[in-house]
């Protein structure tokens, strides 16, 4: 790339990261210096950039996690914040990176994978990303009064609630044996940061349960937890009187319920590296682990 520089891993670099947090601004929206400031920016969130001059123009980043599938470790790397400034677009700088990156960790790892934009997908296309179903998955509830006394709302900008989520984050059990992941409390905070920040609650004996109430429908995100949970722990005390579907945002993998595939997930995930045979069957990526 005549005349740009690569760098990569700066995000202690107050005026590259700075740059980087203008460009993801004005690209989607997303403010990462409050995620740096507030300390859940760690080593396994990885930005490639490259600066014209001093200011960062287009970047890929990588999340390097370990995915849990049916109870086995694999070794994966997720793709996002791939974005290039207007000024400098059709210049090859996005696919430069994507090279690199892939240069960098495709020997190493047992799934790269993204979740691009529908207009996106040819881009993606080029180096053999191919779509995989991704589903979401309910279960039906009787409707009944429920006492939420118990339930606590956390505050992601107070200090002690704050640190009681980062530590259980990086503590947790994966949310399922059949799709889960480890050293993934970066991408987890990240959403407990932005989308999920007024639907985090805490509940005895020392679980969080991210979920909303929608009607008739619960939705239920994410069960951080440093022990096992079964829904019968969960289910009844965050429902309503009105809770007649619980949809989940993970593959369920509790002992006490049966649940089905209610509906394939709108976002298209692709997947990697090298051929990802392992990844069969009916599962959903857990949101909060979608970077």
């Amino acid at each position: 790339m005549k005349g740009l520089r690569l760098i990569h891993d700066y995000k202690h670099n107050d005026h590259y990261r700075l740059s980087f947090v203008e460009l993801a601004k004005a690209t989607f929206g997303i403010d990462f210096e409050a995620y740096y400031r507030a300390g859940f920016w760690n080593d396994r969130y990885i930005c490639y950039s490259l600066l014209d001059g001093d200011q960062v123009v287009s970047n890929v980043s990588v999340s390097t996690i370990d995915l849990i599938w049916k109870g086995q470790i694999k070794k994966a790397v997720q793709i996002g914040t791939v974005m290039t400034h207007p000024d400098y677009r059709r210049k090859g700088l996005a696919g430069f990176l994507m090279n690199t990156v892939l240069r960098e960790y495709g020997p190493n790892s047992q799934l790269i994978y993204l979740f691009p934009n529908e207009e996106a997908l040819s881009f993606y296309q080029q180096w053999g990303f191919a779509r995989c179903r991704d589903s979401l998955f309910s279960c039906t509830m009787t409707p009944r009064a429920t006492d939420h006394g118990s339930l606590r709302r956390l505050d992601i900008t107070d200090a002690k609630d704050k640190g009681f989520l980062q530590e259980l984050a990086a503590a947790r059990l994966p949310v399922s044996e059949i799709m889960g992941f480890s050293g993934a409390e970066h991408v987890l905070l990240f959403h407990c940061l932005t989308s999920f920040r007024q639907h985090i609650y805490y509940l005895e004996p020392g679980i969080v349960v991210i979920f909303k109430a929608e009607g008739e429908t619960l939705h239920v995100y994410d069960i951080i937890s440093r022990t096992p949970v079964e829904a019968q722990q969960v289910l009844p005390l965050i429902s309503t009187e009105k809770t007649r579907e619980v949809v989940f945002y993970f593959t369920p993998s509790f002992p006490d319920l049966s649940v089905g595939v209610c509906q394939a997930r709108p976002n298209q995930l692709m997947l990697l590296w090298p051929s990802p045979n392992f990844v069969t069957g009916n599962f959903a990526h857990p949101i909060t682990a979608q970077a």
